[in-house]
């Protein structure tokens, strides 16, 4: 499974997924170690990080600033 395929997955139904550090939420590649982070907003689904699940867990908090 590819990131853009993640991504429409995603934007299918975007509360399918768990919060993942509230309110944002994760959703995991079956293929390789990565996880899209997301917020869900009422016209639109922002996406704050592809994020490597080896690394780095915490860095896309900064993104929120």
């Amino acid at each position: 499974m590819e990131i853009d395929e993640l991504i429409q997955i995603i934007c299918r139904d975007p509360r399918r997924y768990r919060q993942y550090d509230p309110p944002m939420r994760r959703h995991f590649s079956k293929t390789f170690p990565y996880a899209v982070i997301y917020l869900e907003e009422a016209e639109r689904i922002l996406i704050f990080a592809v994020m490597h699940m080896s690394r780095r867990p915490g860095y896309w908090k900064e993104r929120l600033r």
